[in-house]
């Protein structure tokens, strides 16, 4: 891995886990995602820091500085319009599309990525759901909220699955899809996951971990929809 790919990755694992609204992201979250060391992500934050790409608040975490946004807005815009791209036009699976743009959107280059973008008719979201930033690297209008925010017996509609790719690999073997209808059946007794049903089939109820549940987003179904 080189060490311009490792900065994008981390600069976009940031921004994933600071939220809406960019909050301060601790060293071991960033070691936890990335499967890495804590000492490895000291390492990267000292020169991510010095290139002027983050802020450290010593010990609360990281954020993004304007220069760091940029950049990993640029490469989450040509990682999703590529996952678009490979489940649209080479009939890949969501978690196979991601995998691939792993391999391909540290290189893509902005004239690349503009042009599949307009081949593909300007998509304002990936096919699991997420927004696509657009050429100024603005991120349309859209709102989430997790399924861990649910309440039992609350039933929703799934918006979009995180770009994680054993998520996206769970969600595939177990049919969980973007539009598809759940209710929150119960809680797991042994994680502060749940349980939820599938409205399209009453025989279907999944246990869902708590990291799983913070990764998947949801819309609440109105009473008249339910």
């Amino acid at each position: 891995m080189s060490v311009s790919m490792s900065k994008k990755q981390y600069l976009q694992t940031i921004f994933e886990l600071s939220g809406p609204k960019q909050d301060l992201v601790a060293n071991k979250s960033v070691a936890e995602h990335l499967h890495l060391t804590p000492a490895s992500i000291s390492e990267m934050a000292t020169h991510l820091r010095q290139h002027g790409d983050i802020e450290v608040v010593p010990y609360h975490g990281m954020k993004l500085t304007d220069q760091g946004y940029e950049t990993a807005m640029k490469l989450i815009r040509a990682h999703r319009i590529l996952e678009t791209f490979f489940v649209i036009h080479l009939k890949m699976s969501l978690a196979e599309a991601h995998k691939s743009a792993d391999a391909f959107d540290h290189d893509s280059s902005f004239d690349i990525t503009n042009r599949l973008d307009a081949f593909l008719n300007f998509p304002s979201t990936n096919p699991s759901g997420l927004p696509i930033p657009n050429q100024d690297y603005q991120l349309p209008p859209h709102q989430f909220d997790a399924l861990s925010s649910v309440h039992e017996d609350d039933k929703f509609v799934i918006t979009a699955l995180a770009d994680d790719y054993e998520l996206l690999r769970f969600s595939e073997t177990l049919h969980i899809t973007i539009n598809s209808k759940w209710r929150l059946s119960g809680h797991l007794s042994v994680d502060d996951g749940f349980y939820i049903q599938s409205l399209d089939n009453d025989q279907q109820q999944i246990g869902v971990t708590a990291k799983i549940a913070a990764l998947i987003f949801v819309k609440t179904l109105p009473a008249i929809e339910q």
